[in-house]
C-alpha cells in the first residue's frame, strides 16, 4: 500500500514501463483501468499527476493529469480488478 499522500501536491511519473502500470515519485505503484489506458499515452516523466480516493465500482483511486484534467481510474498494484464489472464496463464502451 502506498504511503500517505496529499492531494494538494502533484506527483511525477518515476516509471511507466507498461501501459497499464505507473510508478509515481512517492514510491507508489498503480494499475490503470484497461478502459482508461488511452489517456496515459501522452504521459511524460514531467507530467504532474494528483491522486484522489474515489468511490467507483472498479477503482479505489483516480490519477488526474494536472495539465489537461484527464482522469484515469487506478488500483494499487497487486489488487485484483473485479473481473465481471470490468468486462461489463468495457462492453458498454
Amino acid at each position: 500500500m502506498p504511503r500517505k499522500w496529499d492531494e494538494k501536491f502533484p506527483m511525477k511519473i518515476l516509471e511507466h514501463p507498461e501501459s497499464h502500470i505507473v510508478k509515481l515519485d512517492d514510491g507508489s505503484t498503480w494499475q490503470i483501468f484497461p478502459g482508461d489506458i488511452d489517456y496515459t499515452l501522452t504521459w511524460m516523466p514531467a507530467t504532474e499527476l494528483r491522486l484522489f480516493e474515489i468511490n467507483d465500482e472498479v477503482a479505489s483511486h483516480a490519477l488526474i493529469n494536472s495539465d489537461d484534467g484527464t482522469r484515469v481510474r487506478v488500483r494499487p498494484q497487486g489488487e485484483s480488478w473485479p473481473v465481471a464489472k470490468v468486462k461489463d464496463i468495457l462492453r458498454q464502451g
